[in-house]
């Protein structure tokens, strides 16, 4: 846990430079960069990739903070108020592809290609933005001696690898100081990681109708979200009786949407599947 990154004197002020702060400007950099790349593919110019993904920016902050706060918190006054932090992904997204929808309707670029163009982008930033959950000591995981939820509890007794646990030492990680947890932060960014090498390596060359990248995208992330917050263990807003997380909830709709964009592409394009694609 290192949640400052550097701090640095102006007029005689301490200004801090906070890790998780630091790794998403970095997310977005390389993110924008790639996104712009792989636009050339689907004939987007990096001028609007580019624009959007400034847009995109301020959405999912926007939409990830007002998710955080209705997990959380109901009082709509703490939305912009640094008190309680934190940030919830799914939010983002969907401020994300509000903010994408609109923007291509005013632009009349077809959504579904600006969405294939930045589905790797979205994998990857959100890798490199685990991390700085790591360093900012969020998004922790449960126990490693007690990994399970309760109502998994009767599925066996197993405990976490130790070897593979995270111990935060710092006093500011409120009673998780000392104990060994499942390293959520990293388990998903290494997840995330994976969907983007699938994406950029298997998907990216072979895409075969418009759509293709956001739907395997949305397949993947579903489950693979939703099964790591099993083992989450920072309170994120819990329904049914603590059976499904707030991410877990919106990864079944999530998971549709991407069947759904799945099954119109292969209808739309018969016999379509992951064949090499001819570049310009």
């Amino acid at each position: 846990m290192h949640p400052v990154l550097f701090s640095f004197e102006v007029f005689g002020r301490t200004i801090p430079y906070y890790s998780y702060g630091s790794m998403l400007a970095l997310a977005f950099i390389v993110g924008a960069g790639l996104a712009c790349l792989n636009g050339r593919r689907e004939g987007i110019s990096a001028e609007q990739v580019f624009s959007l993904s400034l847009l995109i920016l301020v959405a999912s902050l926007l939409g990830s903070r007002m998710l955080h706060v209705l997990m959380a918190d109901s009082s709509e006054a703490r939305v912009f108020s640094g008190a309680g932090g934190g940030f919830a992904f799914y939010g983002g997204l969907l401020g994300g592809i509000l903010a994408a929808l609109a923007y291509c309707r005013l632009k009349s670029i077809p959504f579904l290609r600006m969405a294939d163009t930045m589905a790797p982008s979205i994998a990857l930033g959100q890798a490199i933005g685990r991390l700085g959950c790591l360093l900012a000591g969020c998004c922790w995981g449960r126990p490693a001696r007690a990994p399970l939820p309760d109502w998994l509890s009767g599925a066996g007794s197993w405990d976490w690898p130790t070897g593979l646990a995270v111990t935060f030492l710092d006093p500011g990680t409120l009673g998780r100081q000392g104990i060994a947890l499942v390293p959520t932060q990293l388990a998903s960014g290494v997840s995330c990681f994976g969907i983007f090498l699938v994406l950029w390596l298997m998907v990216r060359p072979r895409q075969s109708y418009p759509g293709q990248s956001l739907a395997l995208y949305l397949l993947l992330y579903a489950p693979v979200r939703s099964f790591w917050e099993l083992f989450r263990g920072d309170p994120r807003g819990m329904y049914f009786g603590d059976l499904l997380s707030t991410s877990q909830l919106v990864s079944i709709p999530m998971f549709l949407l991407g069947l759904w964009l799945l099954l119109r592409g292969r209808t739309k394009h018969p016999g379509s599947v992951l064949k090499p694609q001819r570049t310009e």
